[in-house]
């Protein structure tokens, strides 16, 4: 008995007005605290994944420099002017980058009065300027994570007067990505010429 009266004076001592407000804040409170939980959580992961895009498009963009290697090997180092063709430049090393590369490879010759020029240049064909430029070079694809294995056809070499005594000239060869036109890897053989005669 005592317990029904004291239900009833708990009914008479509430409204419906207080029961419908306090109802609906706890609602919003609760959908507030959901919605910041949201939030947050994906705050997180949006911030993880911004992280993870960063080091992919680090590891991704590792430059040819460093992920493109080779050398070039020239036999023999010692030529006739007139068998100059005969020269092998044979370029080996290894394409690590996650691209395939398109390159070509310039040269220059540093040494006497030997003029060095690109291979398949006519002698009525205008000079070829830029060594970056690859209508100028020998140009090839190469394939990602595979070695490279190239052997160029011969820069021209010509005379600008008679070759009295053998001349040693510094070849300088570059490997340009064709794309970009940016120099990835540089080097230097030593070749000495001889005259007509072979003295």
């Amino acid at each position: 008995m005592a317990h029904r009266k004291a239900d009833t004076e708990a009914k008479k001592n509430s409204t419906p007005i207080l029961d419908v407000i306090t109802g609906r804040i706890g609602k919003i409170v609760a959908l507030i605290t959901a919605v910041v939980a949201l939030l947050t959580v994906a705050q997180q992961m949006l911030g993880g994944t911004h992280k993870l895009a960063e080091i992919w498009t680090a590891f991704r963009s590792v430059p040819e420099e460093d992920c493109f290697m080779a050398e070039m090997n020239v036999e023999p180092t010692s030529v006739p002017l007139q068998k100059w063709n005969s020269v092998k430049f044979h370029l080996t090393g290894s394409n690590k980058c996650r691209a395939t590369l398109a390159v070509h490879v310039a040269f220059k010759a540093q040494g006497g009065n030997l003029v060095v020029s690109p291979p398949f240049k006519g002698p009525d064909q205008p000079a070829c300027t830029g060594y970056e430029n690859p209508d100028c070079w020998e140009v090839k694809s190469l394939d990602k994570g595979k070695a490279v294995d190239w052997v160029l056809t011969p820069p021209r070499l010509e005379s600008l007067s008679p070759l009295g005594n053998p001349v040693k000239i510094a070849i300088n060869w570059m490997v340009f990505n064709t794309e970009t036109k940016k120099q990835v890897r540089a080097g230097k053989a030593e070749i000495t010429v001889k005259s007509e005669n072979g003295s």
